[in-house]
């Protein structure tokens, strides 16, 4: 099992992570392309230096070995960065929605970039030191988050008997799903929001939220929560009745999803918040939708999920762009 990948335990038989599946599918070109030339700068930054009058190969191998040393120890002091902020902004997010009148104290502004000394434990248990930069980006994104949430009139389902009334309700957050276990694609994965319509509480979103740039296989990464949500929602419909349990089992999935009163998803979401300053509207999140989720983007999963267990022994070589994957799958 290689060091990157993410597997659940569940009842007892270890199913791979969505982000498992798709980063052995689809390879992250952008970050080798940045590895690439941060590669061809070292190497190029030595060649530029005096030469000591022995360049033979073994000179050359140090060389290369020293390059290759500074590369790794740049990845962790650059290259992890990002994924650790992600790892803050959410957690303040999941913390906000499970203590709703909890006081997040991080600023940004005219003054100094700061954090209130228990919130810098959040930073420290991501191994992130709260610099004033990286305190900023934080708080850029949280930022975005209180935009966003007032923009869509949401709230968070603590509140909502006594609080005010909100078009949309965060009733579930950072919650496992999977997919049933006689799927052809089993596997598991973490969602970050799930909202329901106060008009309608059968009527939900799938969020999944990121604090970096947008992938295209991030749609496929949020059908895929998206399908497992409905699948576990389908277990406990199934689970109120023995009559629930036989129609499901008589007219299968689509039929049960046309016809009964449980929540399925209507729409999936990738919701970024920007670590930089505003655009020029003064917007600091993006909203994508995984359009037609349920047809385009979890078909697409479901032949990635094929390719991954077809090739999941093999060498990372074996991994294709976004662009020859959808040229692939359709």
């Amino acid at each position: 099992m290689a060091n990157n990948e993410r597997w659940y335990d569940i009842d007892g038989v270890s199913v791979p992570s969505v982000t498992t599946v798709l980063g052995g599918v689809v390879g992250k070109f952008g970050l080798i392309d940045w590895a690439v030339g941060q590669m061809y700068d070292h190497i190029g930054d030595w060649m530029e230096k005096p030469s000591t009058g022995n360049n033979g190969p073994a000179e050359m191998a140090a060389k290369f070995r020293a390059i290759k040393d500074e590369l790794i120890a740049e990845r962790e002091a650059v290259g992890y960065r990002p994924a650790r902020i992600g790892n803050v902004v959410h957690d303040l997010v999941h913390q906000s929605i499970r203590n709703p009148g909890l006081e997040i104290g991080i600023s940004v502004g005219l003054c100094k970039p700061h954090v209130d000394g228990e919130l810098r434990d959040v930073f420290f248990a991501y191994e992130l030191e709260p610099t004033e930069e990286v305190v900023k980006l934080v708080a850029n994104c949280w930022l975005g988050w209180l935009q966003w949430r007032n923009d869509f009139s949401v709230g968070y389902e603590k509140q909502r008997e006594r609080g005010p009334k909100n078009d949309w309700w965060v009733v579930e957050s950072e919650i496992v799903v999977h997919t049933l276990s006689a799927d052809a694609a089993h596997y598991a994965g973490t969602v970050d929001l799930v909202l329901e319509s106060s008009d309608d509480m059968n009527r939900r979103y799938v969020i999944d939220i990121k604090t970096g740039s947008l992938q295209n296989d991030h749609l496929y990464q949020v059908a895929a929560y998206s399908y497992a949500y409905e699948c576990m929602k389908l277990q406990e419909w199934c689970s109120e009745s023995e009559d629930n349990t036989l129609r499901f089992l008589d007219e299968g999935l689509g039929g049960i999803v046309a016809g009964v009163d449980y929540p399925g998803v209507e729409r999936g979401f990738l919701l970024q918040l920007n670590r930089n300053e505003p655009n020029s509207t003064g917007r600091r999140y993006t909203l994508k939708e995984a359009r037609d989720w349920g047809n385009l983007y979890w078909s697409g999963f479901q032949r990635a999920f094929q390719w991954w267990e077809k090739h999941r022994s093999q060498t990372p070589g074996s991994m294709i762009s976004v662009e020859d994957f959808n040229k692939k799958v359709w």
